[in-house]
């Protein structure tokens, strides 16, 4: 009689709030961007390249986003996203690395964003000068960028241990089968040939020295850098693993005066379990409404919604078993973190009223086709815009996209946020 009593409260009270909550919901606009002075303006859009390690650029977007609004103890230099994913794994437990790798405790990639800020939280961040100058001189004259290059590094680690060979033809052989290396090789040549095309319009002796750095034979320079990646790792074969030999040789430095431990606030993640649709846009639109102080919002998502073809996920899910679980493991739900930066009344509001301003971590040159987008011009102007009318504008930079409420609460399992 008595459990008959609470549950029956229970359920009252569940439903009252909940249509209170859903009675005529609006949408209230609002973007960071707006405001010159707002964190988020100074704060780099990173492109990870083919490295899994989202949750660590969402991470430090976030982690930089706080201190940056509350004294910038750091004078400015951002917070390295690949100090937060290296320095993550270095203390992952066991049970994380399981959960989150199939059990591959020597990689970089995926893991959860609260993981990942928790650790900064209690092992401090490396200057991003020292972090910055150790890839340099690791990087040599490949022209990579930091996220390449240690995608490279981290491919190159595996199959040489997968494969147990100090052949270079055979590794070479392995990298280049690789689809993911191929994608970005692909990215590389076409960037340097963008360069090489811009220089030789400016005449034969601007166009002539950076002839050699641009790929034109893909394999060639791969070989090159795999080459040189694997007389570094013969210089210290001492380290058993992937992690040790980083912490030996990129973060060697990173420790003493090079480690700060500014204070934090915990950071909080939400909606993983067993969260509604409703229940998680409710606290994603509280945490950019805040009348103090609105703020970015971290969210774990299929990125497989922001495909342009018919590889999208299917996103119906079973109400008892937890969004992390089922989401993630879907096909073609291509688990991703981005922050959300924004949000206004949705042109197609079905049940939640708003598109929200994600930003990604694939670079300012990044589209999407579905959605509208928000774009700084080469005169510093804002705008939206789209891919059908400002793919090939000279100079457009692609500050987030604004993303249909409603599939994105549908593709969402994790929201993450700093507390006030």
């Amino acid at each position: 009689m008595t459990g008959t009593f609470v549950l029956t409260s229970l359920l009252g009270f569940f439903f009252l709030g909940a249509s209170a909550h859903a009675s005529a919901p609006t949408c209230e606009y609002r973007n960071l961007y707006d405001r010159p002075d707002n964190p988020i303006n100074s704060i780099p859009i990173y492109d990870q390249s083919e490295l899994g390690t989202c949750y660590a650029y969402s991470a430090s977007q976030m982690i930089d986003y706080e201190l940056r609004k509350n004294g910038d103890p750091l004078k400015g230099k951002p917070v390295s996203p690949i100090w937060v994913a290296f320095n993550h794994k270095s203390h992952a437990s066991k049970l994380q690395k399981l959960l989150t790798n199939s059990g591959d405790p020597d990689s970089l990639e995926y893991s959860s964003i609260k993981w990942a800020v928790d650790d900064i939280r209690d092992y401090g961040i490396c200057d991003d000068a020292v972090v910055t100058r150790s890839l340099a001189q690791y990087k040599a004259q490949h022209r990579l960028t930091d996220d390449e290059f240690i995608f490279l590094f981290s491919k190159l680690w595996k199959k040489k241990i997968k494969m147990n060979t100090q052949d270079m033809g055979k590794l070479i052989d392995a990298m280049s089968d690789d689809p993911d290396v191929q994608d970005m090789l692909r990215k590389v040549s076409a960037r340097y040939e963008k360069i090489q095309n811009k220089k030789a319009l400016q005449g034969p002796a601007a166009a002539c020295c950076d002839a050699q750095v641009v790929p034109m034979k893909e394999k060639i320079f791969l070989k090159k850098v795999v080459s040189d990646l694997k007389e570094r790792m013969d210089a210290k074969r001492q380290a058993k693993n992937l992690l040790t030999f980083l912490r030996y040789t990129l973060f060697a430095d990173c420790k003493g005066a090079h480690i700060a431990r500014p204070e934090l606030p915990k950071f909080k993640h939400f909606g993983e379990i067993f969260a509604g649709n409703r229940k998680i846009r409710n606290r994603i639109d509280d945490i950019l409404d805040d009348a103090h102080s609105p703020r970015p919002v971290a969210v774990g998502y299929c990125s497989g919604i922001l495909k342009d073809d018919d590889l999208r996920p299917n996103l119906n899910r079973v109400a008892i078993l937890p969004r992390v679980v089922q989401l993630p493991s879907k096909k073609n739900c291509n688990p991703h973190y981005s922050i959300l930066v924004g949000k206004r009344p949705s042109k197609d509001p079905g049940k939640n009223p708003c598109d929200y301003l994600l930003r990604n971590s694939y670079g300012t040159a990044f589209w999407t086709k579905n959605y509208e987008c928000y774009c700084q011009e080469s005169n510093g102007q804002r705008r939206n815009c789209d891919y059908e009318h400002d793919g090939n504008v000279s100079g457009i930079k692609v500050l987030g996209c604004w993303i249909n409420g409603q599939e994105l609460n549908r593709a969402t399992f994790d929201v993450g946020y700093f507390i006030k």
